[in-house]
């Protein structure tokens, strides 16, 4: 019996809280608009900062690959910076096989960009969304605040230009938001954090 129950506490959980730089949150979900009066179906791609709480949204016409990098260049551009890791569900466009355990064959274009940004990808638990809680939460209150009622559009570029706007005015904790976001060097080029959030983190 105390075997098992040193084997019981010896089960390795994602943490709940998060230093400064070290992680982010990404998923997707679907929405609802009305596009020239036509009702569409949008995917919008969530970012989520797990020490600020700093949230980055946009909405695409699909969940392709393009997409997934479009959505983490721009997300990091906003927040000058990108963290150690980055914790996704076991999506198509990142996961080829889910092996035992945390042991994954991740996609060798996913695995390139990883690299790009020097970020390294933990992929969740199936069936365990309380892993990337935080971005899962992000996904409820994005729908109830930016897509209900149901909005709508004269284009796609109005889809965005509203979104812009929501995230720019939605708060978050009562760090600093840039704190979290860690100046990452990748093949040449250095994404600049905020010096003075820079000392912060450190």
């Amino acid at each position: 019996m105390e075997q098992g129950t040193r084997h019981l506490d010896s089960v390795g959980y994602v943490p709940l809280s998060f230093a400064p730089g070290e992680a982010y949150q990404f998923d997707w979900s679907h929405e609802v608009v009305l596009l020239s009066g036509t009702t569409v179906m949008v995917k919008a791609a969530h970012v989520r900062l797990c020490h600020s709480r700093m949230l980055f949204v946009r909405a695409y016409p699909r969940e392709t690959q393009e997409m997934v990098f479009d959505a983490h260049d721009r997300a990091f551009a906003l927040f000058k910076g990108t963290c150690t890791r980055g914790i996704y569900d076991n999506m198509k466009t990142a996961v080829e096989t889910i092996f035992v355990g945390k042991g994954r064959l991740y996609n060798r274009r996913f695995l390139q960009m990883c690299s790009h940004y020097l970020v390294d990808p933990v992929a969740c638990t199936p069936a365990s969304g309380w892993e990337k809680g935080q971005v899962e939460n992000q996904v409820g209150l994005v729908r109830e605040r930016f897509f209900t009622p149901r909005l709508r559009f004269k284009s796609r570029d109005d889809v965005q230009t509203t979104r812009a706007r929501a995230v720019s005015a939605t708060p978050t904790s009562s760090d600093d938001p840039s704190a979290t976001s860690r100046a990452r060097r990748s093949k040449g080029s250095l994404l600049e954090a905020d010096r003075g959030s820079q000392s912060k983190a450190d």
